[in-house]
């Protein structure tokens, strides 16, 4: 369903859907939650609902409610405009955004490469972190480029 030009929620409406917009919220807190390092029973546990409710959120199957998306923003420390991929909604998607995901996955390659090859030193409490932190990374440029991707088949580009 597509608004009138005019509506405050054309720009949003115009650039993904219901189903692309589960997805991507999905990504989101599956990447949030890889970083953290927690379980999907980990993350249920700690914002009081049952883990095939969580791992529903986490596959695209079901969106979750308002009072959710609070208490992970709060477990996260994010922002809930953060946790639906507001932000997302205002770039515009093309060519030249692609070139910058292509550069961010580049160089997250090259930074885990260095790590693992042990290029980088650092202990292994750093390594960890900065091996998770890589994962999270590559899976929001991953979000970021299946979203452009989206968009530029609906703008015909």
């Amino acid at each position: 369903m597509y608004l009138d030009e005019k509506s405050p929620l054309a720009p949003y409406e115009k650039q993904i859907d219901i189903k692309d917009r589960k997805y991507l919220v999905a990504k989101i807190l599956k990447g949030l939650r890889n970083t953290k390092g927690y379980l999907q029973k980990d993350v249920a546990e700690m914002i009081g609902i049952p883990t095939p409710t969580y791992s529903g959120y986490e596959s695209a199957k079901t969106e979750a409610p308002i009072e959710i998306l609070v208490r992970l923003s709060f477990l996260y420390d994010v922002p809930i405009d953060f946790l639906v991929g507001r932000e997302m909604f205002s770039i515009d998607f093309d060519e030249q955004l692609q070139s910058q995901i292509d550069d961010l996955k580049n160089a997250f390659d090259k930074i885990g490469g260095e790590l693992l090859s042990g290029q980088l030193m650092a202990d292994e409490n750093t390594q960890q972190f900065a091996s998770m932190f890589l994962n999270a990374m590559k899976d929001l440029t991953r979000a970021m480029e299946e979203t452009n991707q989206i968009n530029m088949k609906k703008s015909g580009k």
